[in-house]
């Protein structure tokens, strides 16, 4: 080959690298678009954000690579390890100029009742788990939510009563579900935010438990239930609703990061999403759309006042809301003091009880 053409061959692979990063082959940078498109990296909407370059840097910030905006093999392979269904940003896509602090992030709806009730409509198919086990491993996982949460769940599979939420294992396209599941690989489930309910798993997938063969079916519940709950991706690559897979581990928790997207929606928690609020401000961004359910009467009006306590009017004079009162529905603080559990040593009901535990006058 003469030099020229040489000279020129290597330009011209210098030119592709420089938007493509190292050479991937052409079915792995379709792949990558449609990855992008898929979890809302490059928006559905026409109006929404379609810069590719963009996009892919947002993803590596998200997956804690190099951010270099050029498609390369390590970006696909960060790509092709199994995750969640649910579309990482809304449907306007993801935005350099917006980007979110690495923290959790919610959706605008919430719960307004406490105790949810659950029901499997059907079971995993493969990984030989039995229907009395999957059902086990998935109470284990809505203890652990319930622990640093209001909530209290209750599975009530086998009754005649209609569940909060239902639970079931569907393969390829399902119903009219959107969001068809891919044969064995990536998705591994999807769920709904409030009050929707519902919680499909690919039973495509061979779902086990206590082996690092397979997807560990624990793992996958734990994470779904806070899409239940109203939590959206969170960009903290530890955090339980980080969008990866996270394979078998015994000693799997939900971390701090979790905690504070719970918080938040619902208990006044004072880190946020973005700014922390002021003393008196709305802890949801869903309070305007809520707005009449401000005078109600119970439950739901006393969670609404407190979550909700610039919209609902709750502010003083100052600017503050009275100090001394519980953060979570006064039924759930008064049904701890009935269990002896007002005490400063723990914390979830020291934090979130004061006023039926007297604790207001205690540091």
């Amino acid at each position: 080959m003469k030099p020229s053409r040489v000279l020129r061959l290597a330009l011209l692979v210098s030119c592709l690298e420089s938007v493509w990063g190292t050479p991937v082959d052409q079915k792995e940078k379709l792949f990558a678009l449609k990855y992008l498109k898929e979890y809302h990296y490059l928006s559905p909407l026409k109006s929404g954000n379609h810069n590719f370059k963009d996009a892919l840097r947002i993803f590596q910030q998200n997956s804690d690579i190099p951010d270099t905006g050029l498609l390369d093999a390590k970006t696909i392979t960060e790509m092709r390890k199994p995750r969640c269904g649910v579309p990482d940003f809304d449907e306007g896509g993801s935005s350099i100029n917006s980007e979110r602090k690495k923290r959790f992030s919610v959706s605008e709806t919430f719960w307004t009742t406490f105790q949810l009730t659950y029901k499997f409509h059907n079971y995993a198919s493969k990984g030989g788990l039995t229907p009395a086990k999957q059902r086990s491993i998935v109470l284990k996982a809505f203890t652990q939510w319930e622990n640093i949460s209001p909530f209290s769940f209750s599975d009530v599979t086998g009754s005649s009563s209609s569940p909060d939420i239902t639970i079931s294992f569907f393969a390829k396209g399902h119903g009219s579900c959107p969001f068809p599941f891919d044969n064995v690989g990536q998705d591994l489930a999807h769920a709904f935010f409030p009050e929707v309910g519902t919680v499909h798993f690919d039973d495509d997938e061979t779902f086990t438990d206590g082996t690092p063969n397979g997807i560990n079916l624990f793992s996958v519940a734990l994470h779904e239930i806070g899409h239940l709950l109203g939590l959206k991706h969170s960009l903290h690559a530890a955090a339980i609703m980080h969008s990866i897979y996270k394979a078998y581990d015994p000693n799997m928790q939900l971390t701090n990061d979790d905690k504070n997207g719970i918080d938040y929606i619902y208990a006044q928690g004072n880190v946020t999403p973005g700014s922390t609020p002021s003393p008196c401000s709305d802890k949801h961004p869903g309070c305007i759309a809520s707005q009449s359910y401000c005078d109600n009467v119970g439950l739901i009006g006393d969670s609404m006042r407190r979550i909700c306590s610039k919209t609902c009017g709750q502010c003083d004079g100052s600017g503050v809301v009275a100090p001394c009162q519980d953060a979570v529905p006064q039924f759930l603080c008064a049904y701890y003091k009935g269990q002896s559990l007002c005490s400063k040593t723990n914390a979830y009901v020291f934090a979130n009880c004061k006023k039926t535990c007297n604790f207001c006058s205690a540091g």
